[in-house]
């Protein structure tokens, strides 16, 4: 089995056109003089696996693109181009807009799981009942740790 066969097959068997029509919207249609643009539905892709590999910046997806022919494949990068920067990434967010890249993002994803391509787990934690314990003072009033 293949490392990413579940994201490959992920993106093929789900129908995500709305996506591709709210993403060309921002951008020049082609023939548009200057640097040729990167795929908006690839650099959307890999927003997306940001989100599902739970990866905490881009600075961390770009080194694993760099590292991993298998993800940049998955984010519809030809073998001789380089991945997707990080100034690429923010531009991106930029341009399409942070709110809505993350409803666009959110939906997508609620739309994984409605299909059942993806469980949606929530995992959550509140710290407030563990007990932290400290190192005391003489005094047995305050911590070393805590000032009060």
């Amino acid at each position: 089995m293949k490392r990413y066969e579940a994201l490959e097959t992920l993106f093929c068997k789900v129908d995500l056109s709305f996506v591709q029509e709210i993403l060309n919207e921002p951008f020049h249609p082609h023939g548009t003089v200057g640097r040729p643009q990167r795929n908006p539905f690839g650099i959307f892709k890999a927003h997306i696996i940001k989100r599902l590999k739970h990866v905490p910046s881009d600075r961390m997806l770009v080194r694993q693109m760099w590292k991993d022919p298998g993800l940049r494949k998955i984010c519809n990068i030809e073998e001789d181009e380089a991945p997707y920067g990080i100034a690429v990434l923010s531009r991106f967010r930029t341009k399409v807009g942070s709110v809505r890249l993350s409803r666009i993002i959110d939906q997508t994803i609620r739309l994984l799981v409605e299909k059942g391509r993806i469980r949606g787990e929530a995992i959550a934690l509140d710290s407030t009942f563990i007990k932290a314990y400290s190192r005391r003072n003489l005094d047995n009033k305050t911590g070393y740790s805590d000032p009060e």
